[in-house]
């Protein structure tokens, strides 16, 4: 549960907030648990100093981050369906099993984060967006995810085009039918990801490890939904120099345009 004082504290607005977290460095506010007012119409946390804050299972459903310090944050099992982070710093937070369902992350910083577990269905990372708030405009970019943990999570149909995820750890993390086009998963860990119909076109894939991942929708082990229609060739100009598709599922995926000349194939299936 929330500390009241802290609570009381937050509800006194952002610059009276922020200097009392200068007055009081050495106290880490809790505000575990809060609801925000209906879907978070009224809640706006820009420009907040929000660093080591614990937010473990809050409800915070359409609130607003912009340019908020929110690095090594707690937000573990925190319900954020729809939230908007603008130019925000998460670096080192924890969201791991965190609800970030439709989330918008645009400019955002999240490098060696942790989003183990975390439902992310139709997120948007990609800094592409109709609907920046006041007082901010573009041009905005993909969210960074160096060395960030992302494994067990769902990203189905996120949009990840450009995003950092250099070093990232994603084993049996679910990318089905995402965007990764133009990402950088320079050595980023995949084994077992689930790839179904993800667009991994222009990807840097150099010394990424996809041992086991999953790319083909018959494969018995994956259970989602079939994309109806053809679907477009995966690796249309991506680097796999040196990537690992080792017992990788490839059956039934369109292959012409890949280029494996450098990459670990053995006891893939095509």
């Amino acid at each position: 549960m929330a500390n009241p004082e802290h609570l009381e504290q937050l509800k006194r607005g952002k610059t009276a907030w922020n200097q009392w977290r200068k007055e009081h460095p050495e106290v880490r506010p809790d505000l575990s648990e809060i609801v925000v007012s209906p879907y978070g119409v009224d809640i706006f946390l820009d420009g907040y100093d929000l660093r080591d804050i614990l937010l473990t299972g809050a409800d915070l459903t359409g609130v607003t981050f912009s340019r908020t310090q929110l690095q090594r944050a707690d937000l573990t099992h925190a319900y954020l369906h729809s939230a908007r982070f603008w130019e925000a710093d998460l670096s080192g937070a924890c969201l791991r099993n965190a609800v970030i369902e439709f989330a918008v992350f645009m400019s955002v910083r999240l490098q060696g984060a942790d989003l183990t577990g975390a439902e992310g269905v139709i997120a948007e990372l990609d800094g592409h967006s109709d609907e920046p708030p006041a007082g901010l405009s573009g041009p905005f970019y993909a969210a960074d995810l160096r060395q960030a943990l992302l494994s067990y999570a769902d990203f189905k149909s996120a949009r990840f085009s450009g995003v950092n995820l250099e070093e990232a750890t994603c084993v049996q993390t679910k990318f089905n039918y995402a965007y990764l086009n133009n990402a950088n998963l320079h050595g980023a860990n995949l084994q077992q990801a689930e790839l179904v119909g993800t667009d991994l076109s222009g990807a840097d894939l150099r010394g990424a490890n996809l041992q086991g991942a999953i790319f083909n929708a018959a494969n018995p082990s994956w259970t989602g939904p079939h994309h109806s229609g053809t679907l477009p060739p995966p690796f249309l100009g991506a680097n796999l120099r040196g990537a690992n598709f080792r017992g990788a599922d490839l059956r039934g995926v369109d292959l012409t345009s890949a280029d494996f000349s450098e990459a670990l194939v053995e006891e893939a299936l095509f």
